[in-house]
């Protein structure tokens, strides 16, 4: 039974709605489960209301900075994703998301000052998410700041560009005139314009792919040409390919061929 079907089509659909929202075309089930199958397991922890929540407000103050510097001290470690608390008025107190099993979250979530003080209790619960997935800031730009942002290619042939790059990597596209066409891959977004002459490597693309030599397989199957053999280096492993507009790219992967991940 796929992943897709296991998390339900009510979750599988939640976990993806913000994302989804930005892209013009309907998403189709098969991508819904590539996009599942790059999710992995989290730990959410729910902090509610202890027994002994009555103190002095020096006492409340201190004990208060206490939590929150622990809880910092957890995201600068890299084992606190996301945390927060609530701000109606209930048992439940506050949420944190860790990267960790649920016996090591719940034991860091336990050294929580206010949780040894009595102040929270911690209940901890497996939870399924995808990496990379953030709050909006409160500028939405800001996240977009001095970060690649969209890609713009010259292509003879856009129609070839649109079936090459749809059969291999999936991308969607949108026309827009005879001369114009962008493309989505799901986290960024670019574009051909119609030209007499495609630059090879102006600039060099990197695509990863979880499956290396699938990817490479792909790019044959519809017409591509390997320019560069499958080569290591420090952290993965990569090939160029050209396109049958001439454009060159390349493919990486964090991933040897039996599926480990390369330190």
């Amino acid at each position: 039974m796929s992943l897709l079907h296991r998390l339900g089509p009510g979750l599988a659909l939640a976990l993806f709605l913000p994302s989804l929202s930005l892209m013009a075309e309907e998403i189709s089930a098969a991508e819904i489960q590539r996009k599942i199958e790059g999710g992995r397991a989290y730990t959410l922890v729910l902090l509610k209301a202890g027994p002994n929540r009555s103190r002095a407000k020096d006492e409340a103050d201190a004990l208060q900075l206490a939590h929150l510097r622990y809880l910092f001290g957890l995201r600068a470690a890299g084992k606190l994703v996301i945390n927060g608390p609530l701000t109606s008025d209930t048992a439940l107190r506050g949420i944190c998301i860790f990267d960790a099993n649920i016996e090591e979250a719940r034991r860091l979530a336990e050294g929580d000052p206010a949780v040894k003080a009595g102040h929270l209790v911690v209940e901890a619960h497996p939870w399924f998410g995808l990496p990379g997935d953030t709050l909006p800031a409160a500028d939405p730009q800001a996240l977009h700041d001095r970060r690649m942002d969209y890609i713009e290619f010259v292509a003879p042939d856009l129609e070839a560009a649109k079936k090459f790059y749809g059969e291999v990597f999936g991308w969607k596209f949108t026309d827009y005139g005879p001369d114009y066409t962008s493309f989505a891959d799901g986290r960024l977004a670019g574009g051909f314009r119609k030209g007499e002459k495609a630059a090879a490597t102006n600039p060099l693309v990197v695509v990863f792919a979880r499956n290396l030599e699938a990817a490479e397989a792909r790019v044959k199957a519809a017409g591509g040409k390997i320019t560069t053999a499958t080569h290591t280096f420090p952290g993965g492993r990569r090939f160029h390919f050209s396109d049958p507009n001439g454009l060159e790219l390349a493919v990486w992967t964090d991933r040897t061929t039996d599926g480990k991940k390369i330190d």
